[in-house]
C-alpha cells in the first residue's frame, strides 16, 4: 500500500467506527480523532488535532488516571499498558451533566 492509500484507509476507519480512538505521540499531541469522539464532545477534528492530551481531555481525567505517565510509558516500553481488563474503565461527570463511563486501552 502507498502512504497516500494507508492515509485515506486509517481515515475512512476513523470515521465510521463506532467508539471514541484517539492517537497520540510521544509528546502527547493528538495525532488522529475519530468522528465519534468528535460527535460525543461537540468538537470538530481541526480543533483538537496536534493540541496536548490536557487540551483534548479534561485536565482532571488525564491527572487523576495518569493517562500522560501511561502513554509515555508505552513509548518507552513498546508494550501495552497493562490492564486487568480487557479495558479499564473511567468515569467522568462534568458540573451540569450526566454521569459519563468510559472504556480504555492504551497501546503502541
Amino acid at each position: 500500500m502507498d502512504k497516500q492509500f494507508e492515509d485515506e484507509y486509517l481515515n475512512e476507519i476513523l470515521r465510521i467506527v463506532p467508539t471514541s480512538v484517539l492517537v497520540f505521540d510521544n509528546r502527547l499531541n493528538l495525532l488522529s480523532v475519530s468522528q465519534h469522539f468528535c460527535d460525543k464532545t461537540g468538537r470538530k477534528p481541526e480543533s483538537v488535532l496536534s493540541k496536548h492530551i490536557t487540551n483534548v481531555l479534561p485536565a482532571i481525567v488525564v491527572e487523576e488516571l495518569k493517562l500522560d505517565d501511561k502513554i509515555k510509558s508505552v513509548f518507552y516500553t513498546g508494550k501495552p499498558f497493562p490492564i486487568a481488563l480487557p479495558y479499564a474503565q473511567m468515569e467522568y461527570r462534568a458540573p451540569g451533566l450526566p454521569r459519563l463511563f468510559y472504556s480504555y486501552r492504551i497501546t503502541q
